[in-house]
């Protein structure tokens, strides 16, 4: 499979159900899902395996979503990045305005997984 996504989650439930959720539809592999628990972990698969999106938690053990967002600049440029949280997003008004992140690129718990997906199919132009 060419198209592959890199979920960052430190909670191995929220990325095993994101992963089941987005990689099949209608019975069909459409995509390979990497997985990793901290920015650490993210940034070595960032490098060696060059995702096409990142899902990534803004809270994780060793940093934010946000800092990986920022060091990933440094392997590619154009690397979509959603962010997910249990918090409001006007609680990141100052880090999405520095980053230049835009607002509706973060996704608020319970999640609309319907909303993830088309958005992460728009992103790896599958067209379903």
């Amino acid at each position: 499979m060419s198209k592959n996504i890199l979920i960052v989650d430190d909670v191995a439930f929220n990325r095993i159900y994101l992963a089941k959720q987005l990689r099949f539809y209608k019975g069909k592999a459409l995509m390979d899902v990497l997985e990793a628990s901290t920015v650490k972990e993210a940034m070595n698969t960032i490098k060696d395996r060059s995702p096409d999106v990142v899902i990534t938690d803004i809270n994780l053990p060793d940093s934010t979503g946000f800092e990986l967002f920022k060091h990933s600049k440094n392997i590619t440029h154009n690397l979509p990045f959603l962010f997910i949280t249990a918090f409001p997003v006007k609680n990141f008004a100052g880090d999405l305005e520095n980053l230049g992140i835009r607002a509706n690129s973060i996704f608020t718990k319970p999640l609309d997984i319907a909303t993830i997906r088309n958005v992460v199919y728009y992103f790896l132009k599958i067209e379903v």
